[in-house]
């Protein structure tokens, strides 16, 4: 796959991913409270279906699923950032508007050890 192919196809999967969100979201509207197993069900149905319309590969689907669950339960895209042990700090930059351009993750530092003398 081209660098070329590589973006498209991730910007096929970032809509796919706003459309079957927006599409729970209005299916969900007027639910006070769901389990986190019937979200996941229902994130499962959708995915499905998208996926009996054209090819999606496993891996997409649990990215998929995992990312859709993320936005309604965790803190979205920041949350693999998270979840990462690697990562100390997260600097989230809020314009006047209220939006988030972008974020810089720190990772903790790599400390070598020297060998032990032979």
């Amino acid at each position: 796959m081209t660098g070329e192919e590589g973006m498209r196809e991730k910007e096929r999967v970032r809509q796919l991913k706003q459309q079957l969100r927006d599409e729970l979201r209005q299916e969900l509207d007027g639910y006070r409270q769901v389990e986190d197993e019937e979200l996941y069900e229902r994130i499962d149905r959708k995915i499905f279906e998208a996926g009996s319309q054209g090819y999606l590969p496993l891996k997409e689907r649990l990215e998929l699923r995992k990312s859709i669950f993320n936005s309604f339960r965790k803190l979205d895209i920041l949350q693999q950032l998270l979840d990462d042990p690697e990562i100390t700090e997260v600097m989230i930059k809020i314009t006047s508007q209220g939006m988030l351009p972008g974020f810089m993750p720190r990772k903790r530092p790599r400390i070598s050890t020297p060998a032990p003398p032979a």
